[in-house]
Formats: structure tokens, C-alpha cells, sequence
């Protein structure tokens, strides 16, 4: 089974925020927070096509979407998430 490339970069990145909130505080109290809001980039990177045609049979029995999304756009949207995340972290949350 060949792993693709895109799984193993976003999973290294992952685990390198991980070690990078480590090493700044020092502890392993906030992990599981960073871990918590990697799960949806992730979820989003590796299974883009079973993301993106799992909303088409409609919500609240309102069928207003009736094409499947894209995996390439779901997966683009997962990377956005990963790679935006400690921009958000720095700029939104930091005590500037």
C-alpha cells in the first residue's frame, strides 16, 4: 500500500506543531488542544473524497446541495487550515 506524499507531509507538519508547543510551554498541558484543532485539517487532507460527498443527501431535509465537493478543493481547504493555523495562533491569539 503506497502511502500518498500530501499524508506524510501534513502528518509531519502536525507533529511538528505538536513538538513546537511543547518546547514552548515547557509541558505537556496544551498538546491535546493543538491535537484537538489538527484533527479537521487532517480529516480534510486525508479523506477528501468521502468529505465532500458526505453533505450531498441534504441536511434538515433540505436538499440544496446535489453534486459532491471536489476532493481536490476539500483537500485544498485541509492544507489552508494546517498551514494557516499558527498564523492564527500568532496574530489573533498572541498578547501583542
Amino acid at each position: 500500500m503506497k502511502i500518498p506524499l500530501g499524508r506524510i507531509l501534513s502528518l509531519l507538519i502536525a507533529i511538528g506543531y505538536v513538538i513546537a508547543i511543547v518546547v514552548e510551554e515547557g509541558g505537556w498541558s496544551p498538546y491535546l488542544v493543538v491535537c484537538l484543532f489538527l484533527l479537521p485539517p487532517l480529516a480534510l487532507i486525508w479523506f477528501p473524497d468521502e468529505i465532500g460527498g458526505f453533505y450531498t443527501k441534504g441536511i434538515w431535509s433540505i436538499n440544496r446541495i446535489n453534486e459532491p465537493t471536489p476532493g481536490i478543493w476539500v483537500s485544498i481547504m485541509g492544507w489552508f487550515f494546517l498551514l494557516g493555523m499558527p498564523f492564527f495562533w500568532y496574530f489573533v491569539l498572541s498578547d501583542r
